[in-house]
């Protein structure tokens, strides 16, 4: 299981790699969400130790974002030491898969389609957290449908 800090700089990483257009903490956060969720059709073990809640804006994990918050809107910048052996192949599959399918997409319309998923939806009027287990339902009702 990654942390959510290793897990978000591997994904500026991939982006970096990927000539990306950078990414701000919020996008990182939806990218993120979308990641566990792919995970979650693939692996009994979470992604991320840290959980999501149902912000306003979408699902956020409150601990990264205060890390990030520095940067403000701004893009975030890829460690250059990172080392992506923190995380394992599955972890990085599961972050890959979420950045080729989604990351072109900027923080809003990520924003949008988190949003009108149901884990959010059924938690966000109560800024609660998101149980995983909704969250690996709900991917995995898409995956069927």
């Amino acid at each position: 299981m990654a942390s959510s800090k290793n897990a978000a700089q591997y994904l500026l990483l991939l982006d970096h790699q990927r000539n990306g257009d950078g990414i701000e903490n919020l996008k990182v956060q939806r990218l993120l969400y979308f990641a566990c969720g792919i995970h979650s059709l693939f692996s009994r073990s979470r992604l991320i130790q840290d959980n999501f809640v149902a912000w306003r804006s979408g699902p956020v994990i409150p601990s990264l974002y205060e890390h990030l918050l520095d940067y403000g809107k701004n893009k975030l910048p890829v460690d250059p030491l990172f080392n992506r052996l923190l995380l394992t192949r599955r972890e990085r599959d599961s972050i890959n898969a979420a950045h080729s399918t989604f990351g072109h997409l900027s923080e809003k319309e990520l924003s949008y389609l988190s949003q009108h998923e149901q884990p959010w939806m059924d938690h966000e009027h109560a800024a609660e957290v998101i149980p995983l287990e909704e969250i690996k339902t709900h991917f995995h009702r898409q995956l069927i449908q």
